[in-house]
């Protein structure tokens, strides 16, 4: 299957989980989010704003706050095609930006280094048990991932997890766990 394909498979999917994911959903995969070590002491975490019928953040960003922890979004930039981090305050804080995708406002916005994040959160329409992410296509995550030192956790529906490898390149930087409101998967690169 061609990765536009792929993404329309996947698209499909992730609507359909999104229409059946409620509370109790929400609940169990914040439960075992919390349960992975990497993001329980997480003092810097960075997430992303959800839209649409990705996984939703917006409840656990208010969650992490009221906690006292430190959160970092992206931040697109067009020109080239890159991401940079910024530290979220408040949830009231966001704004629709580049594709309509919420960010920090700009005004009063604080960077936050890659360098000091210890867990990312990260988007996807599909994930393979290796790790692979199938995105939008852009090379945003793709250009931003190799700056990030810390664990790299996929957030998806479990609808998203592919049983089977995903196309990848050379480019493409795997996540080392996928988490859906039904599991954690400890992602293992395949053997070249």
């Amino acid at each position: 299957m061609s990765k536009a394909a792929l993404r329309s498979h996947y698209l499909a999917l992730r609507a359909e989980a999104h229409a059946r994911f409620g509370a109790s959903e929400q609940a169990e995969l914040e439960r075992i989010l919390l349960s992975l070590p990497a993001f329980a002491t997480a003092r810097t975490l960075m997430l992303y704003a959800s839209m649409r019928d990705e996984v939703p953040t917006h409840a656990l960003i208010k969650r992490l706050l009221a906690a006292g922890r430190r959160v970092a979004l992206p931040v697109a930039h067009a020109h080239d095609k890159s991401l940079t981090l910024a530290c979220l305050s408040s949830p009231d804080d966001l704004k629709p930006a580049l594709y309509g995708v919420p960010e920090p406002k700009a005004e009063g916005r604080q960077a936050c280094p890659s360098s000091s994040v210890d867990v990312a959160l990260i988007p996807g329409l599909a994930f393979d048990m290796a790790g692979h992410r199938l995105g939008h296509g852009l090379g945003y995550y793709d250009r931003f991932l190799p700056s990030l030192s810390c664990p790299l956790i996929g957030l998806a529906y479990d609808a998203q997890i592919s049983a089977t490898a995903l196309p990848r390149e050379a480019h493409d930087h795997p996540v080392d766990y996928v988490v859906s409101e039904k599991r954690v998967v400890v992602c293992v690169p395949p053997h070249e």
